[in-house]
C-alpha cells in the first residue's frame, strides 16, 4: 500500500484540481445560458439535459465499473474488455438516440426544443464512447489524462456557449455546443488510448457481454434507480407545471448536483486500489473507508451551514436577480449533502465479489 501512496496522492490531487476548475467551466456556462435563456427557456433546457442524463445512466448499467475493476486486476485483457464495452455501447447508444430525438420531440412544444433533440442526442452518443476510454485510465489509474480532458472539454462548452448567445441561436446553439465538445472529448481520448495503451477495436463476444451486463446489473442498477430519481423531479414540474418552474427548481438542483460530484469523483482514484485490497487486505480496506467517512462529515457540514446562510447572494451572483426566488429552496435541499457525500463515495467501491453468496468492498 505504501507503494501505491503517491500515485494515489497524484490522482487525487488531479482529480480534485479538475473537478474544480472544470466545476467553475461549467456552472458559468450553466449561468450563461440561464441568463440569456431565461427561467422558461432555461426551464426548457433542464428539461433536456435531465432526459439526456437518464439515459446515460440507464443505458451504461455499471458496466464501465466492472471494466475498471477487472482491468486493474489483469491488465492484458484491457483489449478484450474495452473491444466488447466499447460494442455493447455502439448498441446502447443508438437506442438512446432514437429514444431522446422521438421522447423529447413528443413531450415537449416548440421547434427550438425540437430541434435542440437532436445535437443533445448526439452529445450523448458521444459521452457514451467518452465513458468506455475513461473507464481505461482509472484502471490504469492514469486520472490526470482524464483530468485534463475534462477541463479542457468543459472549457470548450463554455467557449462555445458564449459564441452561441452572441450569435443568437437559441437551445439548438447551446446543444450543438455542448455536441461539439463532447465530440471533441471523444476522439481526444480515442488518440490517446491508442497510442498509449491498445487500438481499440470492436469485439462481439456473447460471453464478455453477459459477463459484465451481469456483474454491473447487480449493483449498477441501484446506482441508476438512484441516479435517475435526481431527475424525477424535473420530470413532474414538467408535466404538471410550468417550464419556469422547471427552470429556477433546477437553478438550485445544478448547485447542489455539481457539489455532489466531487464525491463521486475523488472515488475514483481509490477504486483499483479499494479492488485490490477486497482481495489482500479487508482490514486495510475497512480502515480506510472509515477514515474517509470522517473527512466527509468534517467537509460538508461547515459547507451546508455556509450555504444556509449565503444562499440569496448566492443565487443572485450565478443566475441573477430573475432566479432569487429560488434561494430558499437551495437553503432546503443544501441539506442533502451531508448524507449524500458518504453514499457518492462509498457506494461506487461496492461490487459483488467473486464467491457465490457473499457481498464485498471492490
Amino acid at each position: 500500500m505504501q507503494k501505491k501512496l503517491p500515485v494515489i496522492l497524484k490522482n487525487l490531487v488531479s482529480v480534485a484540481f479538475a473537478q474544480l476548475i472544470s466545476g467553475i467551466f461549467w456552472i458559468a456556462g450553466i449561468a450563461l445560458i440561464a441568463r440569456y435563456a431565461g427561467t422558461n427557456k432555461f426551464g426548457d433546457f433542464s428539461y433536456i439535459m435531465a432526459f439526456v442524463n437518464v439515459f446515460q445512466f440507464v443505458a451504461d448499467l455499471g458496466i464501465a465499473s466492472i471494466l475498471v475493476r477487472e482491468v486493474s486486476r489483469e491488465k492484458a485483457r484491457l483489449g478484450y474488455y474495452l473491444g466488447n464495452l466499447k460494442s455493447l455501447y455502439w448498441i446502447f447508444s443508438f437506442f438512446s438516440l432514437i429514444i431522446i430525438i422521438f421522447g423529447i420531440r413528443l413531450t415537449t412544444a416548440g421547434p427550438d426544443v425540437h430541434l435542440a433533440a437532436y445535437p443533445a442526442a448526439i452529445a450523448t452518443v458521444a459521452l457514451f464512447h467518452v465513458f468506455s476510454y475513461v473507464t481505461v485510465f482509472r484502471a490504469f489509474e492514469d486520472m490526470e489524462i482524464n483530468s485534463a480532458g475534462l477541463v479542457l472539454s468543459r472549457l470548450l462548452f463554455l467557449l462555445l456557449v458564449i459564441l452561441a448567445i452572441r450569435l443568437e441561436m437559441g437551445l439548438p446553439g447551446i446543444f450543438a455546443a455542448l455536441a461539439i465538445s463532447s465530440i471533441a472529448l471523444w476522439w481526444g481520448y480515442y488518440i490517446i488510448v491508442s497510442k498509449k495503451y491498445v487500438r481499440p477495436r470492436l469485439s462481439f463476444d456473447l460471453t464478455a457481454w453477459r459477463f459484465l451486463i451481469t456483474e454491473g446489473s447487480s449493483t449498477g442498477g441501484t446506482i441508476i434507480l438512484r441516479k435517475t430519481l435526481w431527475y424525477a423531479d424535473t420530470f413532474m414540474l414538467k408535466a404538471l407545471a410550468s417550464s419556469a418552474a422547471v427552470g429556477l427548481f433546477n437553478s438550485v438542483y445544478q448547485i447542489v448536483q455539481m457539489v455532489y460530484l466531487i464525491p463521486w469523483t475523488l472515488a475514483v482514484p481509490f477504486m483499483p486500489v479499494f479492488s485490490r485490497l477486497s482481495k489482500t487486505d479487508p482490514k486495510q480496506l475497512r480502515d480506510m473507508l472509515n477514515n474517509l467517512l470522517k473527512i466527509t462529515w468534517l467537509v460538508t457540514l461547515p459547507l451546508s451551514i455556509l450555504t444556509t446562510f449565503a444562499a440569496n447572494d448566492i443565487m443572485r451572483a450565478i443566475y441573477g436577480v430573475k432566479f432569487s426566488m429560488a434561494a430558499d429552496g437551495l437553503k432546503i435541499i443544501i441539506w442533502t449533502i451531508p448524507f449524500l457525500f458518504p453514499t457518492g463515495l462509498f457506494f461506487s467501491s461496492l461490487r459483488p465479489s467473486d464467491v457465490k453468496g457473499r457481498t464485498c468492498f471492490v
